[in-house]
């Protein structure tokens, strides 16, 4: 079964353009996987965090700084500097003006240390980010809110953002307290292992992603 994941694992990227085909030539599977994104991606983190470990992780505070600043200039930076392109032409409120927005002041995605892996490079730099711009989202989010007024309620999108955390905090603790428990040393082939077994999870969220996707190529390609 190592054997097998760690294949897969070497072939990863194949592995998520196959999910992409599967999400449109399968859509019935993709509108049953829909349903459970939200925990899928969970099941995604969880595995990353669990390759990573609490002392690499802890290791990567000494990275902290440089870390924070791209967080900053990322999810921070960059969509007040949209904001304010949009408004020197008047277009602050329009519907694409707040979705470059919305899409600029979110965190990283949950599955860019996983797509750092496919490339070949240590998933612990998008790792931190992805945790770092997440703990930091409700206070990134109020300037942003407070200059754009047409993205709508500050307070709703605070407290969407504290719980993204929440659950965030408590899939990470889990996963690095049974990677303590089941595994404080692993081998480069169980590593590998985990890297095909996180690739399969990643197509898998690829094929439910993929559902809006296929209806819209049905109904008005």
């Amino acid at each position: 079964m190592l054997q097998v994941l760690g294949y897969i694992a070497r072939n990863g990227r194949y592995v998520l353009v196959a999910g992409l085909v599967a999400g449109l030539v399968l859509p019935d599977v993709a509108t049953a996987l829909r349903p459970w994104l939200s925990e899928l991606v969970l099941l995604l983190l969880f595995l990353t965090a669990f390759r990573v470990g609490l002392p690499a992780a802890r290791d990567g505070l000494r990275a902290f700084q440089s870390t924070l600043g791209m967080v900053v200039i990322y999810q921070l930076g960059l969509p007040v500097l949209c904001i304010a392109m949009f408004a020197l032409f008047g277009l602050a409120q329009s519907p694409v003006a707040i979705a470059l927005t919305l899409m600029l002041a979110a965190p990283s995605v949950t599955a860019n240390p996983n797509m750092a892996v496919l490339l070949g490079h240590s998933p612990e730099p998008a790792f931190r980010i992805l945790i770092l711009g997440t703990l930091l989202l409700p206070l990134t989010l109020i300037p942003i809110f407070w200059l754009s007024p047409a993205l709508g309620n500050l307070s709703d999108a605070v407290i969407a953002s504290l719980r993204l955390g929440v659950s965030i905090s408590v899939t990470i603790a889990l996963a690095f307290l049974l990677r303590a428990c089941l595994r404080p040393k692993m081998l480069a082939s169980e590593t590998h292992a985990l890297d095909g077994l996180t690739s399969i999870a990643l197509a898998v969220i690829v094929v439910g992603l993929m559902n809006a996707v296929a209806t819209a190529l049905s109904s008005s390609p």
